[in-house]
């Protein structure tokens, strides 16, 4: 946030256009900033976070609870997740022909998307 508004702060100070986008996971949002004809990035404030970034946990986990998120997650994964994939496998026989099945269900409907 504080680099967005220092260069917010600059392209006013030059006069310059400012293109700001974000994402969040499935959530994006982008503002055209025209320095003295539209709002600045500065002058609004976004609502605080519920939920922290993806790309944040897996690349630059700077504050303490994006540790304890990245650790939930892996723990959820290696606890969770895989032993569930395991008794799956182990109790039901057509467990594999059904993976199959999904994934070439998956790729079918993305075909149809990208048509």
């Amino acid at each position: 946030l504080k680099a967005r508004l220092y260069v917010d702060e600059q392209c006013l100070k030059y006069k310059k256009p400012l293109l700001e986008s974000g994402t969040l996971g499935t959530k994006a949002n982008s503002q055209i900033i025209l320095p003295f004809m539209s709002e600045s990035y500065g002058a609004s404030t976004d609502p605080p976070e519920t939920s922290i970034p993806m790309c944040t946990l897996k690349n630059f986990p700077h504050a303490i609870e994006h540790t304890i998120e990245w650790a939930r997650d892996s723990f959820g994964s290696q606890f969770d997740l895989v032993p569930n994939d395991v008794n799956n496998f182990l109790e039901d026989k057509d467990y594999v022909a059904n993976l199959q099945k999904n994934q070439e269900n998956l790729h079918s409907q993305r075909e149809t998307l990208e048509a």
